[in-house]
């Protein structure tokens, strides 16, 4: 299973919040940038939304692997967190909390990271994801990026859109799209340009027929 949160490296973007080795939190509308990945992960937290599955929020930093990891070559184990890296992510910890975030509630987590040049990922990060995803108690989604990239958390405004869009819409078949009496008032969303989409699926409000839509953001 995948991330639902779009990373894209973009660098036109100026409204952004930089997430370092102190995570920040990232709510509806905000711009999360984490750079300088080489062997380092990024390590956000995802708060997704019950109905639409898009990610309402997210908790974000940079897991800095050389001095947040110590990798036990001589036992071939995956290594161990240093003090530095419990207390990044205990720090990660902190913000779900007061953000009401939890693992295996409404939150899952994902850690990002830049591969090599022949796409494999590096040794000393790969030692590092066992670690993060015992400490944090929850499995994680790994996610290959480039090594600076964007985190767009959709806007209030969207969101109302999309569960507008989930409530109204309606197959192809003349009997449920003819059924008007049911729709609500669309909700009405401009927004600048987008070339980045992803599929949303949408079950028809009549018979619960699935369709998979494009929806640019």
């Amino acid at each position: 299973m995948l991330s639902h949160t779009t990373s894209q490296n973009i660098d036109i973007v100026t409204d952004v919040t930089l997430a370092s080795s102190v995570p920040v939190y990232g709510a509806p509308g905000a711009t999360i940038r984490i750079s300088g990945l080489i062997t380092c992960i990024g390590v956000v937290a995802e708060k997704i939304h019950p109905v639409t599955t898009d990610v309402t929020a997210v908790v974000a930093g940079h897991f800095v692997t050389p001095t947040m990891y110590f990798a036990d070559i001589e036992s071939g184990g995956h290594g161990s967190l240093t003090n530095e890296g419990r207390l990044f992510l205990d720090q990660i910890k902190h913000l779900m909390a007061d953000n009401d975030m939890s693992f295996g509630n409404n939150t899952e987590l994902v850690c990002y990271y830049a591969p090599r040049l022949d796409g494999v990922m590096h040794r000393e990060t790969q030692g590092a994801m066992k670690p993060i995803e015992d400490y944090m108690g929850a499995r994680a989604h790994e996610c290959t990026s480039t090594s600076t990239f964007d985190i767009r958390i959709p806007g209030t405004q969207r969101q109302r859109a999309l569960e507008s869009m989930h409530r109204n819409y309606r197959c192809d078949d003349p009997n449920c799209a003819m059924r008007l009496e049911d729709l609500e008032m669309p909700v009405l969303f401009r927004q600048d340009a987008s070339l980045t989409s992803r599929d949303v699926e949408f079950a028809c409000g009549m018979c619960g027929k699935k369709a998979t839509i494009p929806v640019y953001i």
